[in-house]
Order: C-alpha cells, then structure tokens, then sequence
C-alpha cells in the first residue's frame, strides 16, 4: 500500500515525518479532509476559524498530490 505524508499549514508548519499507507489517493483524500473537519473544530472551541489554512499531502516520492485548505472542505451558508 502507499504511504502518504499529510503536512499542516496552519500558524505554524507541522511536518509529518511518518505517513499513513493508505488504498490510494482517494483514501489519502478522504483522510485530509476528516483531519481538517477535526482542527476546524478545535479552531471553533478557541473562538477562531482560519479558512486559509491549509493541509498538504505528499506521496512517498515527496510529489505533492493534494494540497486542500480548510474553507474548501465545508459549505459555509448565512
């Protein structure tokens, strides 16, 4: 199975150095967005909401294959 690395860039840049193997990209996909949807949350629990921050995803050869930020995971209605 691959193995893809998913770095935050949020206020800070958090690398991460050990990856998930995962079926494929879509699966990668998926993931990413689930780990969004859980910093939004805790975004929300200290008052904030950063839409730009953003989620990389890097396949084992280090080739960015997804790079999702926050506010174009969710639908935002008024």
């Amino acid at each position: 199975m691959p193995r893809f690395y998913f770095h935050v860039h949020d206020d800070l840049l958090v690398l991460d150095e050990e990856g998930v193997e995962l079926a494929d990209l879509e699966a990668a996909r998926l993931q990413a967005v689930a780990g969004i949807h859980a910093m939004m949350c805790d975004q929300l629990t200290h008052g904030r909401l950063v839409l730009h921050h953003h989620l990389v995803v890097e396949d084992e050869q280090g080739v960015e294959v997804l790079n999702l930020a926050f506010g174009d995971t969710v639908a935002i209605e008024r």
